[in-house]
């Protein structure tokens, strides 16, 4: 018998061919196919996750913080197993409504949101409930800081779709958490290791005046440039009043705290390099100006944030090194998303 007259014909049902009509009903442990839909898992998912997010809102020193409610997700999340390899399919809009309370006036902040969801790259869109200036304000500080925040929501989810959703022994639907603001977030991380400036000589290290350091990071560029120039974006991680994002010739600041700086914008080429001058508040006023050079470069689907800060002043290289590392690098990774607290 020739290997033609072997095979199957059209509508026999040969159990040698087609896998899915065999008596017991078992597609041979569903490793040719299976398909199961996860619809309600993603949509809880989604609504328990954004139901927790919290931001700053635009008036720091009101105190109001900005969360968010899910009225509707619609669409669908599949997961196919082909040949013993797992793939996800979603197609899903997420709609709601942001709100910063403030006791003076609670109703002026509000409006809506909305993002569909069938990438990596969600853009999220906020409305607003009036056009006072109040409210704008507040808007714009949604899509600075609330954005990145909802991001942070749909990468979680996207990793548990792809891990199994609900099928067993995978990440279930997680239950309503209470709100947690970046200030909760970033105060629950163990404290950062110090510098000592009198540690042993590596000769393999920067001079003395410099500190050369990088984080690879889980965002865009444009993302990781406003971290250093959109006002709510430096509030959010910070956690503290900042006047930022003007052109060159403009001035910086970062108030409050032992790490109190400020300085001048020198270069600015969104979204790949700016240029500071650079000073702590402690240093004495006859103490010039340091130096920063930061790049923001695409590696291997992520994106390199690199500093080169030179002309610091004698003794003071531990504590611009601690700033860099624990109040810019880890404080971004946590509260926008972009990767683990580990301190680089």
């Amino acid at each position: 018998m020739s290997y033609l007259a072997a095979m199957a014909k059209v509508g026999e049902g040969d159990p040698r061919w087609v896998v899915a009509d065999r008596p017991d009903g078992k597609n041979v442990n569903a490793w040719h196919w299976s398909e199961r839909d996860v619809s309600s898992w993603a949509k809880a998912y989604l609504t328990s996750r954004l139901s927790a997010v919290s931001f700053p809102g635009a008036d720091a020193g009101g105190g109001g913080d900005s969360t968010l409610t899910v009225d509707k997700v619609e669409g669908d999340a599949h997961l196919y197993n082909r040949k013993g390899t797992l793939k996800s399919v979603y197609d899903l809009k997420v709609s709601g409504k942001w709100r910063t309370a403030h006791a003076d006036a609670p109703a002026r902040t509000s409006g809506t949101y909305t993002f569909e969801l069938f990438d990596d790259d969600p853009h999220v869109s906020f409305t607003l409930d009036s056009t006072s200036a109040a409210v704008v304000a507040e808007r714009d500080a949604a899509r600075s800081a609330g954005t990145p925040a909802v991001r942070a929501v749909c990468g979680d989810f996207i990793a548990a779709l792809g891990a199994g959703a609900d099928v067993a022994g995978a990440a279930g639907t997680p239950a309503v958490a209470p709100a947690t603001s970046a200030a909760a977030t970033l105060a629950a991380l163990p404290p950062p290791p110090t510098f000592d400036d009198s540690a042993a000589v590596d000769l393999d290290a920067p001079p003395p005046d410099s500190v050369t350091a990088s984080v690879l990071l889980a965002a865009r560029r444009a993302d990781v440039y406003g971290a250093f120039t959109d006002p709510g974006r430096v509030r959010a991680y910070s956690q503290r009043p900042a006047v930022v994002g003007g052109g060159v010739g403009s001035d910086w600041s970062i108030a409050a705290g032992p790490f109190e700086s400020s300085g001048t914008v020198v270069e600015a080429t969104p979204p790949t390099s700016l240029v500071l001058t650079w000073r702590l508040a402690a240093w004495p006023a006859d103490t010039p100006d340091s130096r920063v050079a930061l790049s923001i470069a695409d590696e291997d689907g992520k994106v390199r944030l690199s500093v080169a800060h030179t002309a610091i002043p004698p003794g003071q290289r531990g504590a611009v090194e601690a700033w860099w590392r624990g109040e810019v690098f880890r404080r971004v990774k946590v509260v926008f998303g972009w990767g683990d607290a580990s301190f680089l």
